[in-house]
């Protein structure tokens, strides 16, 4: 039995029959056994009231014989009639047909009589008259007996179609959107990656909302992935083919120059040197590119980032601000520390100190010469238990519709003179995945009064 719908189905109405049939038995073994105990409390108040009745009659006359027969009731829910020869009840009630009948078979007999509700007793009363004393054993409930056992023998075929009907609306209510989830887990294991189910289940507000929310989560970050990795090859392709066109083109001139012949003037090697220099500096390009596309790829993949442990932020800061500024003298700018306050997270230290320095490095090209890099780290009152890192440039900043695009792979922004930037555009990239996996968010304003100014927040 493999289908899910069919097991809930045939366990929910199997459970439900066998509640009804248990809730019959149990009334038809109760309606028994009140009837046995009516039955010899008749018994024993027959044994007990020989000719009692008849001569209450005789003697005191029919209102004390009423009275008697109501406490009796009152006491045992068992009703009496004391009938005449003649077939009449004294007190002038018009009894069942059944007391009529029983009345008729007890005056043929000295002996007890017992049948189906009833009992009798042939009585004699002070004056030698015969009467025939009739109890109704179920009394004034012999109705709802006789209801209750027709309900014991219906109900468990109540119980079978009403059952079925419940427990199949339960059990579609239930598989239904189990369904839904299949389909759309073969609609994106066929490339749908656009595929979802949120929209399907928002009425419901149970566990399975809950996966469904969990799948279209998983839904949009495969998406999101596989979108990102087509994306990244695309720009990968792009950035590598330049770079080896030019290696290609340097190497054929190397070639045409070295194979002029034996004579080679100092103006063709000076010329075969640049090229030579050329070949190095794209390789070196390259090898750069393909280090940052490997690191991109480890944080992204979560693998092989090392084993999380305290790192000391204000100590890394410091690090970072000292070798910036050795890079940065070079190009007569400096980086500088403004503030810092001592503080530790658990996390991976050399990948915060790569998304750092790749900050950093990005705005020591970008700050003008003779202005510093500004660096600071701050423990904020509110939002408390968050630490947050600024590095500020002051240079020409970024047009508005690029500070989110910045972080993207193979985003670059050209410089305010029109040159070509520096850089794969896989820095800052790295940076916001590094930051992400630490739970941070990274973000890049430009200042009021001119630069750019990038604010991660870790937690």
């Amino acid at each position: 039995m493999r289908s899910l719908f069919l097991k809930i189905f045939l366990r929910f109405w199997l459970t439900v029959v066998l509640v009804g049939v248990a809730i019959a038995l149990s009334i038809l073994y109760s309606v028994n056994r009140l009837r046995v105990e009516r039955r010899a409390i008749a018994a024993e108040l027959l044994k007990q009231n020989t000719n009692t009745f008849a001569e209450i009659f005789e003697t005191s006359g029919p209102r004390p014989l009423a009275d008697r027969f109501k406490q009796l009731e009152a006491a045992s829910s068992i009703r009496a009639f004391l009938l005449g020869q003649d077939g009449g009840e004294v007190l002038g009630r018009n009894p069942p047909a059944e007391v009529r009948e029983v009345a008729k078979l007890v005056r043929r007999t000295d002996d007890l009589f017992f049948g189906d509700g009833y009992a009798g007793q042939r009585q004699t009363g002070a004056s030698g008259q015969p009467y025939s004393l009739v109890l109704a054993v179920g009394g004034t409930s012999n109705v709802k007996e006789i209801v209750a056992s027709a309900f014991v023998f219906q109900l468990p075929v109540i119980s079978l179609i009403g059952g079925g009907l419940f427990c199949y609306l339960i059990t579609r209510h239930i598989t239904t959107p189990l369904s839904r989830l299949r389909r759309a887990t073969a609609d994106l294991a066929e490339g749908r990656l656009d595929t979802r189910v949120g929209a399907s289940l928002q009425r419901r507000h149970d566990e399975i909302a809950e996966l469904g929310d969990d799948f279209d989560r998983m839904a949009e970050r495969i998406e999101a992935l596989v979108t990102g990795q087509r994306r990244l090859l695309g720009d990968v392709s792009h950035e590598l083919r330049s770079p080896l066109s030019r290696l290609v083109v340097a190497l054929s001139l190397v070639k045409q120059r070295l194979g002029a012949g034996a004579g080679v003037e100092s103006g063709t090697a000076r010329e075969a040197d640049e090229h030579l220099e050329r070949i190095a500096l794209e390789t070196h390009r390259l090898d750069a590119l393909i280090g940052q596309l490997l690191t991109l790829s480890r944080i992204e993949s979560g693998v092989q980032i090392g084993t999380r442990a305290a790192v000391d932020l204000t100590n890394l800061v410091h690090e970072v601000a000292s070798d910036g500024d050795f890079e940065a003298r070079a190009r007569g700018r400096r980086v500088v520390v403004t503030a810092v306050d001592a503080c530790a997270i658990p996390g991976f230290e050399e990948l915060l100190r790569s998304a750092l320095e790749n900050v950093v490095r990005n705005a020591i090209r970008h700050t003008r010469e003779g202005t510093p890099v500004e660096m600071s780290l701050e423990r904020p009152t509110a939002p408390p238990g968050e630490m947050v890192l600024r590095v500020r440039d002051h240079g020409p900043g970024v047009p508005e519709g690029m500070l989110a695009d910045m972080f993207l792979p193979f985003r670059r922004v050209t410089g305010s003179t029109g040159e070509e930037p520096e850089g794969a555009g896989l820095g800052l990239a790295i940076t916001q995945r590094a930051v992400n996996v630490h739970g941070g968010a990274v973000r890049a304003i430009n200042a009021a009064d001119g630069g750019l100014i990038v604010e991660i927040r870790l937690p």
